[in-house]
């Protein structure tokens, strides 16, 4: 069947000291071209560069509580391509213990420590920014049994701090009460959290475990303002995580107790997103023919679209698929201040619901790729191996040939990428298709 849209070319190269470069780099991804291996000569078959289309669309939502990272978001930023992201980040308070008050306690100072992650996620956008922070008490129970998604909103009570905070991500602290020097969060909270809630509590059985406590009170919110103009990343399940309660009583005692923040703390992490001052429409995205740029965001924002408008094509070609790869380039110039996304994945949108390709489940994750790959003149790209998904595709056993781009840990990150789409005159996003024929 002749298909004057594609051109196929044969791809053999001479085993040179650059072709062993290439083969120990990419191995673990070429296997399924081994076979091919002749002599002294390399071949994959005829290649074909399938024409694809590329856009941007919204992601509905994640699963965002307690992802095994820890790591929980609060903040909010401006970016000049995406728009504006916030989000809020919700948390259970757990006792330490059974406390002793003693008579007429006062409270002195209440203060929320948690430390940043160590990670990249640490923070995003501008730290030099003043950072508003407030500090709310939730209004309803959360449930730990239950599965709560990034788009949730949860209903707050009492604001128990509002304070403008320096945001040090990378500076370690040596206090005292840490149980190593490292960034730490503080906030400091009202006193009459402590005095009227917290210290009216002792004798109650709201301390006995945890889950009474967390029956009574319900966790706390935090959250920036509209002038906040970076996302950190706070490392939610820690020993460092707590609220310190520093008080005295009529027997003069000076003393602390803290509502801790553990392994068994659920925590969720809330998005918002306004693309009306985004660089892109949204709402107007040209899925027929494909755009020039398409966008990828984590913290449920935007994905980029990939689908495959002739895959019929090659189901009458009596073909044997030996290797797929879609390599999407980064638009150039378009991380200079943002860091890019450590790994995308890739996700088939069928009708029957989005799953991992099937790939990651024969081959792995390393097989099929993702990662952020540098080149040597700065430039950056994500290639993606997706052979038996493609094969699937050509035997019918899965429908739709449209995938989705999404940054890896797109919970607990607040990466975003520029990418290049299949419009793009400089280096278009393209599927490379290897075979050869059964006669």
């Amino acid at each position: 069947m002749k298909r004057n849209t594609l051109y196929s070319l044969t791809t053999k190269a001479i085993v040179s000291m650059a072709l062993v470069v290439f083969v120990g780099c990419e191995r673990g991804e070429a296997e399924l071209g081994l076979p091919y291996v002749d002599g002294d000569q390399l071949n994959f078959g005829q290649m074909e560069r399938t024409p694809i289309i590329t856009y941007t669309a919204p992601f509905d939502s994640v699963r965002s509580n307690s992802p095994t990272s820890g790591i929980g978001l609060v903040g909010g930023y401006d970016d000049n391509v995406f728009g504006r992201t916030d989000a809020k980040l919700v948390t259970h308070l757990v006792p330490s213990g059974v406390p002793t008050f003693g008579t007429n306690p006062i409270c002195d100072s209440v203060v929320l420590f948690i430390p940043y992650t160590v990670s990249d996620a640490g923070y995003y956008g501008d730290t030099t920014v003043p950072f508003n922070m407030s500090v709310k008490t939730l209004k309803n129970y959360l449930d730990p049994d239950s599965s709560y998604y990034s788009n949730r909103s949860f209903a707050t009570d009492v604001e128990i701090g509002n304070a403008t905070i320096a945001v040090r991500p990378r500076t370690p602290r040596d206090w005292d009460h840490l149980s190593a020097s490292r960034p730490v969060l503080r906030v400091p909270l009202n006193t009459s959290f402590g005095q009227n809630v917290i210290f009216p509590l002792e004798g109650s059985n709201a301390f006995d475990n945890t889950d009474n406590f967390i029956s009574t009170i319900y966790g706390i919110e935090l959250s920036g303002d509209a002038s906040t103009q970076a996302i950190l990343g706070l490392l939610v399940p820690s020993t460092d995580s707590k609220v310190r309660f520093y008080f005295r009583n009529d027997e003069m005692d000076t003393s602390h107790y803290d509502l801790r923040m553990s392994t068994s703390t659920e925590f969720v992490s809330t998005f918002t997103h306004d693309y009306s001052t985004a660089a892109f429409d949204i709402d107007n995205q040209d899925s027929t023919n494909g755009e020039v740029a398409c966008y990828s965001q984590a913290m449920a924002g935007v994905v980029t679209m990939v689908k495959i408008p002739n895959l019929r094509h090659y189901q009458d070609s009596a073909w044997i698929l030996t290797r797929a790869e879609l390599n999407i380039p980064v638009k150039e110039g378009s991380a200079v201040r943002h860091r890019l996304p450590d790994q995308m994945q890739i996700v088939v949108n069928d009708t029957a619901g989005r799953t991992v390709v099937s790939d990651y489940i024969s081959e792995g994750a390393s097989a099929v790729g993702g990662t952020l790959v540098t080149g040597e003149l700065r430039d950056h790209s994500y290639k993606f191996v997706i052979t038996r998904q493609m094969q699937r595709f050509l035997d019918d056993k899965d429908f739709l040939g449209e995938f989705i781009i999404v940054p890896n840990n797109s919970s607990s990150d607040q990466s975003r990428a520029v990418l290049n789409g299949n419009g793009s005159t400089l280096e278009p996003a393209e599927l490379k298709l290897y075979y050869s024929r059964t006669n």
